[in-house]
């Protein structure tokens, strides 16, 4: 017994045409979608741990910038609009200081100092201020 062909397409549907059944995926054609990669965290809690041992950083601080449901839980635990801005603009400065501290392989550099100051500089912004 041979197989029977398959049935005509029903009226009013389209085939699936040369780039198959499931090509674009709602997606557009030719787009891609750009992710930048991570940097591992286990090697950054390693870079930043003498900065929270001397206490240029708190842990809480660490933790938001490498998890992310930590990192949002950090940033709308502010009180308010500014504070939160700020706390999006510190985890930037710190991942800046991870940079210059792994560039200059744990030595005393110029942008270690400076980024460290720009920690302390944001962190104001980060912190709720007291209303008089």
């Amino acid at each position: 017994m041979t197989p029977s062909p398959p049935p005509p397409p029903r009226a009013g549907t389209r085939s699936p045409g040369r780039r198959g059944r499931w090509a674009s995926a709602g997606r557009p054609r030719g787009s891609a979608r750009a992710v930048a990669p991570r940097p591992p965290s286990r090697r950054v809690r390693d870079i930043l741990a003498p900065e929270v041992a001397a206490g240029v950083l708190s842990e809480t601080e660490v933790e938001a910038t490498l998890d992310k449901k930590a990192g949002k839980a950090y940033r709308k635990a502010a009180p308010n609009h500014h504070a939160r801005k700020g706390r999006k603009h510190l985890r930037h400065a710190i991942l800046d200081l991870t940079h210059a501290i792994g560039a200059s392989r744990g030595a005393e550099s110029d942008d270690v100092s400076h980024a460290r100051a720009e920690v302390a500089r944001i962190r104001v912004m980060a912190e709720p201020q007291p209303t008089a």
